[in-house]
């Protein structure tokens, strides 16, 4: 015999925390590197902008944490659309949408990770650019991956009857369709050398339009939580007014809200 005790966290916030600090941080230090390195405005590469003193100081410290936070809300994301997988009209998960739930757990994960070894590299010396370059180049890869595993693993479940909202999967398709054509552009001017702000122009757009990705996951996670369960054992050979309390029990799934939810949340014991 045993009881269960649950914690909800609500991790609508972890996206949008995220997103505000990778944008924040990147305009810090542009305007750090303009207005204190004396660096021209009219553009460079965002790591023209912040890898030289002071202005890596804060990139890093701005950056380590939203990307080890960026992994976290991947492996969250795999979580979720695997949920929502039980709540199609037919509650089986296909095929696809179970390998696009593993590319996004992985990809999406893995991506942060790489992120983390290209900002751990960058500074003033030139001999660790190319380090930088292929892992941020490994991370953008797997991030893009990664999306577009969202995108389809969300309009299949749509289809199958899941509530997925419509306006944030359109826009999901227009990142998607936005930083194909970006990368395309990217990939010609370094080929043809085309001015240098041209390539320059296509990283700011191909880095903030991933931050509108995982920003819009603050809309679809609004009635999403993150379930702790706590399993409570009673003992025969302890006193009936005592009980033995194993480890919690983490679940790493995303539970969506029914109707009635807010009210059960409040009657568990936290």
């Amino acid at each position: 015999m045993g009881d269960q005790r649950q914690r909800l966290f609500p991790v609508q916030w972890l996206p949008l925390t995220a997103a505000v600090l990778g944008g924040a941080t990147i305009v810090l230090c542009y305007l750090i590197a303009v207005f204190v390195e004396g660096r021209t405005p009219w553009l460079l590469y965002i790591t023209d902008y912040s890898r030289y003193v002071p202005a890596v100081f804060f990139f890093r410290a701005g950056m380590m944490p939203g990307a080890a936070l960026f992994s976290v809300i991947m492996v969250l994301c795999g979580s979720w659309v695997g949920s929502l997988a039980t709540l199609q009209t037919t509650p089986v998960e296909t095929r696809t949408e179970y390998w696009c739930r593993e590319c996004i757990t992985w990809c999406g994960g893995l991506s942060g990770i790489a992120f983390v070894c290209s900002i751990s590299v960058m500074d003033g010396d030139d001999s660790k650019m190319l380090i930088h370059v292929i892992t941020i180049g490994v991370f953008l890869l797997l991030n893009w991956v990664a999306e577009v595993a969202v995108m389809i693993t969300l309009g299949k479940l749509k289809s199958g009857g899941a509530p997925v909202s419509e306006n944030t999967l359109l826009w999901r398709k227009i990142i998607v369709a936005i930083r194909v054509v970006n990368l395309t552009i990217f990939i010609v001017s370094l080929a043809f050398s085309w001015p240098s702000w041209v390539p320059a122009l296509g990283e700011w757009i191909g880095i903030f339009s991933l931050l509108l990705s995982v920003h819009l996951l603050y809309y679809d996670w609004k009635d999403i939580f993150y379930v702790e369960t706590c399993r409570v054992s009673s003992t025969t050979a302890s006193p009936p007014t005592s009980a033995a309390v194993s480890l919690p029990m983490l679940q790493y799934y995303i539970v969506p809200t029914a109707p009635g939810y807010s009210q059960l949340v409040q009657q568990l014991p936290l």
